[in-house]
């Protein structure tokens, strides 16, 4: 392998004693990206170089608001207790053997003065994760607490020596920190609950993803039945063991070793191929390699990924060996779902839909329809009459609206002035949740108050939405205006339809900050309540409380929401909440229109969600999903398609979807020149114009972990916060087995994968394959039950 070259921050002025304070002034101004290898690192900051150095980049002068990433992490012992080699010990002991240490200008004997320094295989992205490296650390043994600082920058010394020559995996490191945590824990005595809430929701922190990178300590299945001469032939570095073609480097071992304590027999095939090749060779393995293989199991290590620790190139993208074997990628059909043919399924439509509009009202009781994409819901509301039908956006309501045939109003878009100022303080105080607010100033633009031009546009606003307001009438709405609980908002229309799952807005979550309560205090007195609730509260999710002070008391006091990004307003009116570093992440539950009848149309709405989390309601469900298809869906599931696999890997995907359009992550357009400009995941429902065109729809759109824990909540779902291991897992759903990284716990998966579910079927629905003969290609390693064919991978 080529020699690695590692990112960090350096001064070329050397020294060949301790700079003056003077002198260290100049050294900040001279501090520069710089790339090495270790050996180069050693002798640049020894004498007769002795240079400066930080293990940082930086996007301009060294602090830490300019800190960027680390690769290289250094620590100061300056406290003369112990000597070099037993911090390397230390550290040997817990499986990161450090890769350089150099004593400072100060060092004596007697009083010995030194930096360790570890190199990483891939720089650290997140502030709060290399604080809590340098935290745990710290615990047991006496570091200088300077060094934490990101921009720290350490000077040179007189003598050094290369302690471990290859880059240590930033996997293996967390594991390690995450032992010394919980061995101090267990020294003072904190429980086993507290610990692992206090490590596991820390230790795999992520700043730049919205993936489920949640790391816990769930024991995993020892005594795996796995073929590793058959694993052997696909993973190099195992093959490599077992022909004897070469001695491994420790930490091949090391990593090898954490994968084959989970397999039956692992060790001992392990420890046979090593002793083979110490019987061949006349330099074998040595004794530090063979403690790994005793140190492991006893640490119970997750099995690192091969990529992580494999020399070999043919590695470079290997999970771990478990994920392996489990053949990840491939589906297998448990149970097939029996489809019915198109027409049968629209009688059923038909003759149903007519039933229910017939049908006499029923307090609390809502209807469900479980379609396909395609199968005409928008021709039969064409004929609707007096009813509201509500769409999920503006446009979509603005296109059923130009093919209705039966007398129909609709309500205005949001109102745009010619003063964009005026434009700006209403979008703010619908951001805030301040709608009352910014209503009182549209009827005041309307009575005379603003610019002539912008009065008018008031007035016929204000208009268009009281004509609305007419049984005579159909009113085509958004899912946000029908489901308005302000009694003098509600429409007087006796049936209301949903064209498409409302869930999102029933059910919204949204966040705020600390501060941004707090900049409310000046003009409510209140408030002062809520910023001491928070000022000691640990991090965690919460019922929210109910504060002694009246809402609508608050929303009188405070003028506008100037300044203020978040939704502050809807807050205390939210069921619970997240709390986590000043950031609160919350979920509101709002009530089902009452006293109407409440019809919901939708290829991807889960009943049971609405069972759990409107339990006084009763629902009746019409399921007509399982439908034959005119086009095709293949599915290839060898790639999960992450947004990190997308990232780091877009090659592989762009060969093979090639000129194909794309639908994918809004982020991720950028990487597919034929990406869809107006379609991705979150935004797919109702578009039309991708009919019957060829597609490929590319990603498995996992959320943000919070909004899973807050739904499961607001469901009365059991689980732990801090403590939801996520792991790859073969696990059963809709008639498939297949491999994916999911929660343990079964209901929290099943809020996870209904998630997926409905966003890659709005994505596949846009090329209406249900009346289309065009083919769409998954890429995602979660399945569909509208694909037809299922692959590991394309074939050219």
């Amino acid at each position: 392998m080529s020699k690695i070259i590692f990112q960090y921050s350096n001064s070329k002025l050397g020294w060949n004693k301790k700079p003056t304070k003077k002198e260290i002034g100049s050294i900040t101004n001279t501090m520069k990206d710089f790339s090495s290898t270790i050996e180069e690192f050693l002798d640049n900051v020894t004498v007769p170089n002795a240079q400066s150095w930080s293990g940082g980049r930086f996007n301009g002068k060294i602090c830490n608001e300019n800190w960027i990433d680390q690769q290289v992490i250094g620590l100061d012992f300056d406290s003369g207790t112990k000597q070099p080699q037993e911090v390397i010990d230390y550290f040997t002991g817990y499986g990161i053997t450090p890769s350089i240490y150099y004593c400072t200008f100060s060092h004596q004997s007697y009083h010995p003065k030194f930096r360790i320094v570890f190199f990483l295989d891939e720089p650290i992205t997140c502030k709060n994760q290399l604080k809590l490296i340098f935290t745990v650390m710290s615990y047991g043994l006496d570091i200088d607490t300077k060094c934490f600082n990101p921009a720290r920058i350490f000077l040179g010394g007189t003598q050094g020596e290369i302690m471990n020559h290859s880059p240590i995996s930033q996997e293996l490191l967390m594991q390690a920190v995450r032992k010394m945590g919980e061995d101090y824990c267990l020294n003072v005595g904190v429980s086993g609950t507290d610990r692992d809430t206090k490590f596991s929701e820390q230790l795999y922190i992520n700043n730049s993803s919205t993936e489920l990178t949640t790391h816990t300590t769930t024991p995993i299945p020892r005594d795996q039945k796995i073929d590793l001469e058959a694993l052997a032939h696909e993973v190099k570095v195992l093959e490599k063991l077992r022909s004897g073609e070469r001695k491994l480097h420790h930490n091949e071992v090391f990593g090898l070793i954490t994968n084959l304590q989970y397999i039956r027999n692992g060790k001992t095939f392990m420890l046979k191929h090593m002793k083979e090749y110490d019987r061949n060779n006349e330099k074998g393995y040595s004794p530090n390699n063979y403690a790994a293989i005793e140190y492991v199991p006893k640490m119970r290590y997750h099995p690192m990924a091969v990529k992580r620790f494999s020399y070999c190139d043919e590695d470079k993208e290997l999970d771990n060996l478990l994920n392996i074997a489990m053949k990840k990628g491939k589906v297998v059909i448990k149970e097939k779902a029996k489809k019915i043919p198109l027409a049968e399924a629209e009688k059923i439509l038909k003759e149903q839909f007519k039933y229910v509009m017939e049908k006499k009202k029923e307090d609390d009781t809502v209807y469900i329809f479980r379609l396909p994409t395609a199968i005409g819901k928008t021709k039969i509301l064409e004929s609707v009459k007096n009813s509201v039908i509500a769409e999920p956006t503006n446009s979509l309501k603005n296109e059923v609206k130009m093919r209705m045939v039966s007398p129909s109003r609709m309500t205005p878009d949001p109102i745009e002035f010619m003063d964009e100022n005026l434009n700006s303080t209403i979008n703010g105080l619908y951001t805030v949740g301040l709608p009352k607010k910014a209503m009182e100033i549209i009827y005041n633009v309307s009575e005379g108050d603003g610019p002539s031009n912008d009065q008018e546009i008031a007035k016929t606003y204000i208009t268009a939405l009281k004509d609305c307001y007419s049984r005579k009438y159909n009113t085509l709405t958004t899912h946000t205006r029908a489901l308005n609980t302000n009694p003098e908002n509600q429409f007087p229309h006796e049936t209301i339809i949903f064209d498409e799952d409302p869930l999102d807005t029933l059910v919204k979550v949204d966040s705020t900050t600390v501060n941004d309560i707090s900049a409310f205090q000046w003009q409510f007195e209140g408030i002062t309540e809520v910023t001491k609730y928070f000022k000691n509260l640990p991090d965690g999710i919460y019922n929210t409380p109910t504060f002694s002070f009246n809402l609508e008391d608050l929303v009188k006091n405070v003028s506008n929401g100037s300044g203020i990004s978040s939704n502050v307003f809807q807050f205390f009116g939210s069921n619970s909440f997240i709390y986590k570093d000043g950031k609160i992440n919350y979920i509101m539950r709002t009530e089902l229109p009452t006293h109407k009848k409440v019809i919901i149309l939708s290829a991807t709405i889960d009943p049971d969600f609405y069972r759990k989390i409107y339990p006084e309601y009763k629902f009746e469900v019409v399921d007509i999903t399982h439908v034959e298809q005119v086009g095709k869906v293949i599915q290839y599931t060898g790639i999960s398609c992450s947004r990190e696999t997308l990232k780091n890997d877009p090659k592989t995907i762009q060969d093979q979807v090639q000129e194909t359009k794309v639908i994918t992550f809004m982020k991720h357009k950028s990487l597919f020149p034929n990406a869809v400009k107006d379609i991705h995941f979150g935004n797919c429902a109702g578009y039309d114009t991708l009919a019957g065109q060829d597609l490929a729809v590319v990603g498995t759109p996992h959320i943000a972990p919070e909004k899973y824990y807050l739904l499961a909540k607001l469901m009365g779902v059991e689980f732990v916060y801090g403590d939801t291991p996520v792991n790859n897992q073969r696990v059963t759903y809709n008639g498939f087995e297949f491999t994916i990284k999911c929660f343990i716990n079964e209901e929290l998966r099943k809020i996870q994968f209904s998630s997926i579910e409905s966003e890659l079927l709005q994505a596949v629905g846009r090329a209406r394959t249900l009346r289309k003969d065009c083919t769409v290609e998954v890429y995602s390693n979660f399945p569909l039950y509208v694909s037809a064919e299922f692959h590991v991978k394309k074939v050219a």
